[in-house]
């Protein structure tokens, strides 16, 4: 983003955002413990993943 020259409101809203899926993703783990690990670790995976991308957009 540093080539963007983002306003501080849209790193605020990234970073919020980023945050609160992690935040979900631990959540609905806690809650929903009959997925595997496996599973888990593929929707971390695909979030982050997401997330980050939309950073470099």
């Amino acid at each position: 983003m540093k080539d963007k020259k983002p306003s501080e409101e849209l790193i605020c809203r990234k970073y919020f955002t980023y945050w609160s899926i992690i935040h979900e993703l631990i959540s609905i783990n806690l809650v929903n413990q009959g997925n595997g690990d496996n599973t888990n670790q593929e929707v971390l995976k695909d979030a982050i993943y997401g997330i980050t991308r939309s950073l470099t957009d």
